[in-house]
């Protein structure tokens, strides 16, 4: 190993047999793609882990879903256990120690199996047989930067070269632009931060310090749009380290936006769908994706939403669009967005369409933001507001599956009530 590249294959979340959400539209074909995505996504994981030759497998975040089950605690053990089989050190930094003592208790935690918690927040690994018997011994060195309490160690009495330090923390960075950094004198003395917060990957660089967020490996629901990824870190032997993707979802999530006016008609519409789909096919179909649900939020007036209903397009596009080039089966989910801005609708009730808008306008600026907490507290002030002063369904919109398409699903049936009761008056 000594003058060679070490690589140690890094995935976050994992969430293990958690369930999907937001794909209750689902055929019966799909459903048994959609049920196993988090556990096929783990079993990925392990194949690239033997495909690119890795050292070490390092884990982060969460493992297990909120309900663990006896199929997630198994195949985590048989994956970990084929890992350990071909040598292959494994890491794990648990956010807790419920979840290792859970798996011990069941039987399925491996032996050798390294823990980085509280009582060994620190450990080295990869290190360079070839010179395992000299007085030195070069080794790449994990750190828990949670508390900031680093104490120095000595590694089985030898004399030991540090090739590169890497500090684990579950603070967020997906905040934290280029040149920024946490902050504090720990950081500095890492090359590598790896985060185990947020869902979505983040890279950024600080001086001499990069910090990265695996994200997790596969999205549970359709705000974890794009493609869900591990990564491979390539350490070089002067202790540089390239960051590679490697992308592990299985069911991908992907988000298209474009406007249509009164005019578009049928092969119009599809037409500019299959422009949009282009580019993404192309990167689905080279990926380990089984299935692509892609959500449409498609953005119109109010006399064309009339004629055409999210359902209408949606039925439409998965008679047409049913599959990639190459066969991975599509899932389509549509959401129609009216353009209400400066129009009066003609039902005499301007107060109806003003807090639609105002509702539209408030979570639409929120729709992009990983603070789900803060959308939910958004919508729920909102409902309780007005669920009395107009006719806008609220307790449907409420009722919604996800907070992430509520707003222009809040657009959609509020226009629907407001020209159901129009015709009514």
């Amino acid at each position: 190993m000594h003058g060679q590249d070490r690589r140690v294959l890094v995935a976050g979340h994992l969430r293990l047999d958690a369930p999907l959400r937001d794909l209750c539209h689902a055929q019966a074909k799909h459903l048994e793609t959609i049920r196993d995505a988090t556990l096929s996504a783990f079993e990925f994981l392990v194949e690239s882990a033997f495909e690119q030759a890795v050292d070490a497998v390092l884990l982060l975040g969460q493992l297990l879903d909120e309900h663990p089950t006896p199929r997630a605690c198994s195949t985590f053990r048989d994956g970990i256990e084929a890992l350990r089989e071909e040598g292959i050190e494994v890491l794990w930094a648990a956010p807790s120690s419920a979840e290792p003592n859970l798996l011990k208790e069941l039987n399925c935690l491996p032996p050798g199996v390294v823990l980085l918690n509280d009582a060994n927040p620190q450990a080295a690994f990869l290190a360079n047989r070839e010179t395992r018997m000299e007085s030195r011994r070069e080794v790449v060195r994990c750190d828990l930067m949670d508390p900031h309490s680093l104490p120095s160690r000595e590694w089985d009495g030898h004399e030991t070269q540090t090739l590169l330090r890497i500090g684990i923390t579950q603070r967020p960075i997906g905040h934290l632009a280029q040149g920024d950094s946490l902050g504090g004198e720990p950081d500095r003395q890492f090359q590598l931060v790896l985060s185990s917060s947020p869902d979505r990957t983040h890279t950024t660089r600080h001086q001499q310090t990069i910090y990265h967020a695996p994200g997790c490996l596969q999205g549970l629901d359709a705000s974890l749009h794009g493609p869900c990824s591990a990564t491979l870190l390539r350490i070089g032997p002067d202790g540089s380290v390239e960051l590679l993707s490697l992308e592990t979802s299985r069911v991908r999530r992907e988000h298209i936006e474009f406007s249509c006016d009164a005019s578009v008609d049928e092969p119009q519409l599809l037409e500019q769908a299959e422009l949009e789909l282009l580019e993404l096919f192309s990167q689905v179909d080279s990926g380990p994706a089984r299935l692509l649900h892609i959500h449409w939020n498609i953005r119109g007036t109010l006399d064309w939403s009339t004629d055409w209903s999210s359902e209408k397009i949606q039925e439409t596009l998965a008679n047409r669009l049913p599959h990639t080039p190459s066969g991975i089966p599509l899932l389509h989910s549509v959401q129609r967005i009216p353009l209400m801005s400066g129009q009066i609708v003609a039902c005499g009730e301007f107060l109806e369409e003003h807090l639609a808008e105002q509702y539209l306008q408030q979570l639409g600026e929120q729709l992009a933001s990983d603070t789900s907490q803060d959308l939910e507290q958004a919508c729920r002030e909102l409902f309780l507001a007005h669920e009395r002063s107009t006719h806008l369904p609220w307790q449907q919109l409420l009722a919604e599956s996800s907070l992430r398409i509520l707003a222009p699903r809040a657009g959609e049936l509020g226009v629907r009530a407001l020209q159901d009761q129009s015709r009514a008056g």
